[in-house]
C-alpha cells in the first residue's frame, strides 16, 4: 500500500494557528520596542534641532548685519527657518528678510554682468 496523507483536523489546525499566532505577536512586540525606541530618538533629535535652529537663526541675523545680506553664502540660507524669501522675477531679484526686519535685496544674477554678447 502507499502513503497515507492525513487530512488536517479542527484540534491541529487550531494548534498550527495559534503557533502563528504566538510568533506573529513575538515579532510586533519586537518591532514596537523599536518603533518606541526610534520615536524617543526622533524626539529628543527634534529638541536638539531646535536649539541649534535657534542659535543658527541668531547668528544669521548677526552675520547678515555684518557682512550684509548680498555676502551671505546661499548654500547657507536653506538652514535659517527665519528667512523670509520672496522673489520679483521682473526686477530679477529675490527679497530676504530676517526675523530683525531688515530686508536685502539680491539680483538673480549674483555680481554677472547682465549684458548679452
Amino acid at each position: 500500500m502507499g502513503n497515507v496523507v492525513e487530512f488536517p483536523t479542527n484540534e491541529k489546525a487550531t494548534s498550527t494557528l495559534l503557533a502563528r499566532l504566538d510568533a506573529g505577536a513575538e515579532v510586533l512586540e519586537e518591532l514596537y520596542v523599536q518603533l518606541e525606541q526610534m520615536h524617543g530618538a526622533l524626539h529628543d533629535a527634534e529638541i536638539e534641532a531646535d536649539k541649534l535652529e535657534k542659535a543658527y537663526n541668531t547668528m544669521m541675523n548677526d552675520y547678515a548685519k555684518l557682512v550684509g545680506a548680498e555676502n551671505i553664502p546661499h548654500a547657507l540660507l536653506q538652514y535659517c527657518s527665519n528667512a523670509k524669501i520672496s522673489v520679483d522675477a521682473d526686477k530679477l531679484e529675490w527679497v530676504l528678510e530676517l526675523d530683525s526686519g531688515e530686508q536685502y535685496s539680491l539680483n538673480f544674477l549674483g555680481d554677472e554682468d547682465n549684458n548679452e554678447d
